[in-house]
């Protein structure tokens, strides 16, 4: 068995949100995921339990962001 990890940096962590990089620190710029934690000087992680505790809260702006980008096309 293989262990689930606990911290994700930016690109792992908005793989496991299932959006782009880009809208990933969007939402984190706008609270709406929270700051990670800088654990190096160019190292910052997001604990997948916090990524985990309010995934409705950029459900909506994920759906928002891909009319936009559909409507760009």
């Amino acid at each position: 068995t293989s262990l689930k990890p606990t911290l994700l940096r930016a690109k792992q962590a908005a793989d496991y949100l299932s959006i782009s990089k880009s809208l990933f620190y969007e939402l984190v710029q706008e609270g709406l995921i929270p700051k990670g934690t800088q654990i190096r000087k160019r190292c910052v992680v997001w604990r997948v339990a916090d990524l985990d505790q309010h995934p409705e809260n950029f459900a909506a702006k994920n759906e928002v962001s891909n009319a936009r980008e559909e409507s760009l096309v």
